[in-house]
């Protein structure tokens, strides 16, 4: 998806933003269109990184017809999956970690892929954000508000809001997993107003080194009905940005709170 034209507002995006989007996806956007290519309005502007996520990300994508997130062995694991933009193909233990962990059977009104993400932070730095069931506002750039009710555990269900700009304002959503020993969080859309019917996602954090640091390699999956008017890529496109923002906030608010434990005084 691409900005073709805009009106400045004060973020630099005004309440009216011409993007050009495919007709298909932009009925998941909300929007109906005859043909695509079109250029929408977008009343609100879609957020910025949605329109051009970026970042240390790989997209891996199904090949050859293949269903679902891991499965079918590590030769099937290993030909299934690609990085998006083609430039190299995933490290083998990336390939393991969908294989082991992200197993999803989509059927066939169903769509499913994966997304991994290299951070300059240790595990268990990385880990206390994401298992805040309670409070994904801590790194979900869309969510305003979060409300849930009682001890964070499988079966808790929260409300989340969402901010404007995404065609939706509202989502409730059950925990399905957590972890804290294999690091490992499922959750599921059980309502809401947005079009992510039966989505459900699994996401994983792995320790690594990166130049000669601890890190962290974060992977999130999902499986997700393709609304109708939609094909499985359109829907996996825009479900993928979503997730790439997400990541790319997780991120950066996990390497500042490392800068941060660098400079404070030792005395404190």
């Amino acid at each position: 998806m691409s900005s073709s034209s805009r009106s400045p507002g004060a973020d630099g995006f005004g309440a009216g933003t011409l993007c050009l989007v495919p007709a298909n996806l932009a009925n998941l956007l909300g929007h109906s269109f005859a043909s695509p290519p079109c250029q929408v309005l977008c009343s609100p502007p879609l957020p910025a990184c949605l329109r051009a996520a970026s970042g240390q990300l790989v997209v891996m994508v199904e090949m050859d017809g293949g269903a679902g997130v891991g499965g079918g062995g590590e030769a099937a694991a290993a030909r299934r999956w690609r990085l998006a933009d083609e430039r190299c193909d995933p490290l083998a233990l990336e390939t393991d970690y969908v294989r082991r962990f992200h197993q999803h059977e989509p059927r066939d009104h169903q769509c499913s892929s994966a997304v991994a993400k290299h951070i300059k932070a240790p595990v268990h730095l990385v880990w206390s954000l994401v298992r805040r069931f309670d409070q994904p506002q801590l790194f979900k750039p869309f969510v305003s508000r979060c409300e849930m009710k009682g001890n964070i555990e499988i079966g808790s269900v929260r409300e989340v809001n969402v901010k404007s700009g995404l065609p939706a304002t509202r989502s409730t959503e059950r925990l399905e997993l957590l972890d804290d020993n294999e690091h490992i969080l499922s959750v599921r859309f059980v309502g809401g107003d947005h079009r992510l019917k039966n989505y459900s996602s699994i996401l994983t954090v792995h320790p690594e080194v990166i130049d000669g640091r601890p890190g962290t390699l974060v992977i999130e999956s999902f499986v997700v009905d393709v609304p109708e008017g939609n094909t499985k890529d359109e829907t996996c496109y825009f479900v993928e940005a979503l997730l790439k923002c997400n990541l790319k906030s997780l991120a950066e608010v996990s390497e500042r709170l490392v800068i941060k434990d660098q400079t404070e005084p030792l005395d404190r």
